[in-house]
């Protein structure tokens, strides 16, 4: 409803940056980058097959949840930033699991309008990246804003592509995962 397009365009735009991404961390093996990547698999895989047959919100709910957990259970509870700003664990734990299910709705809200996700996701990812210069969080930042830039090329007005819910949700989960464990 939000789309201007008179024709259909495809909605898979996210499976490439996904697979791009993905495909770099291989290469470039890095632990952060493997856990973004396998831990957002189900949430890719689930926003492709609702882009194709409209799942209702509470199984994708159930999804974003059980990532955002995974997120958190799998990483060092030292390395999340409200942990580092003095905030108690047990406190620190729910506020970042609800921070990931949040931006990843956030950024699945934006999506629909030719660019406009896949461009503040890039200048996020840049963002981050250069504040995070030097760490393995900056590599992962610059490895997902390549993979959206290269997208963008096929996202900018008039819009061959758009990212579906397979990419919003993926690029919510990357950039809030990344932001709530910055050095």
């Amino acid at each position: 409803f939000r789309r201007k397009n008179s024709e259909r365009v495809p909605l898979w735009g996210g499976l490439a940056i996904y697979i791009s991404f993905a495909s770099a961390g291989l290469f470039f093996a890095y632990e952060q980058t493997w856990l973004l990547a396998l831990l957002s698999l189900p949430l890719v895989l689930v926003g492709a097959m609702d882009d194709l047959f409209q799942f209702r919100p509470r199984p994708k709910a159930l999804i974003q949840l059980l990532v955002a957990v995974g997120w958190v259970y799998f990483t060092p509870k030292a390395s999340l930033v409200l942990v580092q700003a003095g905030c108690p664990v047990e406190l620190a734990v729910p506020l970042t699991a609800f921070w990931l299910v949040g931006i990843i709705n956030a950024l699945n809200m934006i999506d629909g309008l030719d660019g406009v996700a896949g461009i503040f996701s890039a200048v996020v990812a840049l963002f981050i990246g250069i504040i995070t210069w030097g760490t393995g969080s900056s590599l992962v930042m610059f490895i997902l804003a390549g993979a959206i830039l290269a997208f963008l090329a096929f996202n900018l007005p008039p819009a061959k592509i758009y990212l579906g819910d397979s990419g919003s949700t993926f690029l919510g989960f990357a950039l809030s995962g990344t932001a709530a464990t910055m050095p």
